[in-house]
């Protein structure tokens, strides 16, 4: 409950002494969100020089006529930014992607699943580029290899750095920034499938299936951790294993897929087998030891602790639940994004669906939805149930499905995010009817920023009371045409009333379009003399959009 004005003290009423008491009580002590609101206010938000989004209301008391909107990003007019080009890769497609801008190196690192269009071979192919736009596909090939499709003999002039023997299903990889030891400083998790004794010349002690755990020095040479002291390191989960260092938690996380039955028995979803797909948790403090569900089938009961987004009646009566859930921690919050499909009851298993018609042009596809949270447990779907990366055009590179790589690249000399992700041009069950997948790496950009915006066409919205701590405020907003603006006032945190010097008229009106615009009040900048002390910010838009603002 947001509380937005100061709570009165009690009326004296006949009543007896305890519930006198008790009505005091719950009237000084009501939970606004944010703190504990007492009859002097709600206690104000320490903000410091964090950067404030509007993914929630949690700085938002009040508004008018302003109204929050989930912004699309936009798809790069150059997509395909990587496709199979390669002899060796005719036959291929791209599976789950993972992504880094290597600032120690300066340069940009992919790790791609790449399968044929069978499944039967499952590698993890490399990748470079200098600009995050033109790929390659170094030859550092970490085994022979040969595709029906090349001639001569099998070698290692490839980009495959790992799957051989064994396969590697849904990896997940990354540049751990705690790891000190130098040989670990790329950890991975990956699916690899039970192998018989013998088989591809393993041991008994080493053919166990399940999620395994991998390092490397330099994302090229990988070892596997020992077995079984640690692998398998939990259940057999072939969905993409979305594994990352948390700074805020001081924990290894990894979103997994989940496939319990029907959520409480509701009907709506009639998945295959009574079963929904929603992702799932794992977490570890050292990459050895992980607490992890130990199965993907159990009961909601018994997989409870796990679960983070099960489907809710906005997805019904078709759906097939969630697959991934990418995601980005962001200025003290965490941005994901859901991996939604679209599938309707009784298509699991038997004939495949056909593709969607006029009237159902979504069957069969995957779009990606927007989700944030504050901790990381408890998510938020944002956008009404609408996409926030939609499949393309018919008959387009990305018509099918999309699947968001981890992670995202913040471009903060651009003033842009960067999102990478694999579109298909055909939809999920196109193998099973004789289509083949046709899978490409594509790039989406976004605002920085930018995932949601408060809105107006004529409005104003106030904050609850905050706590800064900096010399200036600065803004990313955009405005439209000759009569958009923003302004700001800095209120009295009690009183609600314009501060001496920054009120409406005194604020220089912003008109534009900037991610960190400085707003001055008569040529005024600074705002030190009021560091340090509740206070509120009134912000009135006209034809505009904000994105977020932050004290410097």
């Amino acid at each position: 409950m947001n509380v937005s004005k100061s709570i009165p003290a009690p009326v004296p009423h006949p009543q007896s002494g305890p519930v006198r008491l008790l009505t005091c009580l719950l009237a000084c002590f009501l939970w606004s969100g944010d703190g504990i609101a007492t009859a002097a206010g709600p206690q104000p938000v320490q903000v410091g020089r964090q950067k404030q989004l509007f993914l929630d209301d949690r700085i938002v008391e009040s508004r008018r006529g302003v109204f929050s909107l989930v912004n699309q990003p936009l798809k790069y007019a150059g997509n395909p930014v990587l496709q199979m080009d390669r002899c060796w890769g005719a036959d291929m497609d791209f599976g789950h992607s993972n992504l880094i801008y290597d600032r120690e190196e300066k340069i940009y690192k992919m790790w791609n699943q790449v399968v044929d269009y069978l499944w039967k071979e499952n590698l993890l192919g490399y990748y470079t580029s200098v600009n995050g736009i033109d790929w390659e596909a170094p030859a550092v090939g970490q085994f022979d290899f040969r595709s029906p499709f090349c001639r001569g003999r099998a070698s290692r002039e490839h980009n495959f750095v790992f799957g051989k023997p064994g396969g590697v299903r849904a990896p997940g990889v990354f540049k751990d920034p705690h790891e000190e030891d130098p040989e670990k400083r790329y950890k991975m998790l990956y699916r690899r499938p039970a192998l018989k004794p013998g088989q591809a010349g393993f041991h008994a002690e080493t053919v166990k299936g399940g999620v395994w755990a991998a390092y490397s020095p330099d994302g090229i040479r990988w070892t596997n951790y020992p077995s079984p002291e640690v692998n398998p390191v939990y259940m057999n989960n072939d969905t993409h294993q979305v594994v990352f260092w948390d700074e805020a938690r001081s924990r290894y996380v990894a979103h997994i897929r989940l496939w319990p039955p029907l959520f409480e028995g509701d009907s709506r979803f009639l998945a295959r087998e009574g079963r929904v797909r929603a992702p799932g948790i794992a977490t570890s403090p050292d990459f050895l030891k992980w607490d992890a569900p130990q199965g993907m089938k159990e009961p909601v009961a018994v997989n409870r602790p796990y679960l983070l987004i099960p489907p809710d009646e906005r997805d019904a009566p078709c759906t097939g639940g969630f697959y991934t859930l990418e995601c980005l921690p962001y200025e003290n919050q965490y941005v994901a994004f859901l991996t939604r499909y679209h599938v309707c009851s009784g298509m699991e298993p038997g004939i495949p669906p056909v593709r969607g018609t006029a009237r159902t042009p979504w069957l069969d596809t995957v779009d990606i939805q927007l989700v944030a949270s504050r901790d990381g447990r408890k998510w938020r779907r944002l956008g009404n149930g609408r996409p926030f990366l939609p499949v393309g055009p018919a008959d387009t590179y990305d018509a099918g499905m999309v699947y968001m790589a981890q992670l995202p690249v913040v471009r903060r000399d651009l003033g842009e995010i960067w999102l990478y992700y694999i579109g298909y041009r055909k939809g999920h069950w196109a193998l099973p009817r004789g289509e083949n997948e046709e899978s490409s790496i594509n790039l989406a950009k976004l605002r920085l920023d930018g995932f949601v915006s408060l809105t107006a066409g004529e409005g104003e919205f106030t904050t609850k009371p905050l706590v800064f701590d900096g010399e200036r405020l600065e803004i990313n907003a955009r405005t439209s045409g000759d009569e958009g603006r923003v302004t700001v006032e800095v209120l009295d945190a009690s009183t609600g009333a314009p501060l001496a010097g920054f009120g409406r008229e005194d604020c220089d009106a912003f008109q534009g379009n900037s991610v960190a615009h400085a707003v001055t009040w008569r040529s005024r900048r600074s705002l030190e003399e009021l560091a340090g002390q509740p206070v509120r910010l009134r912000f009135q838009l006209r034809r505009a959009k904000i994105f977020a603002f932050q004290f410097q």
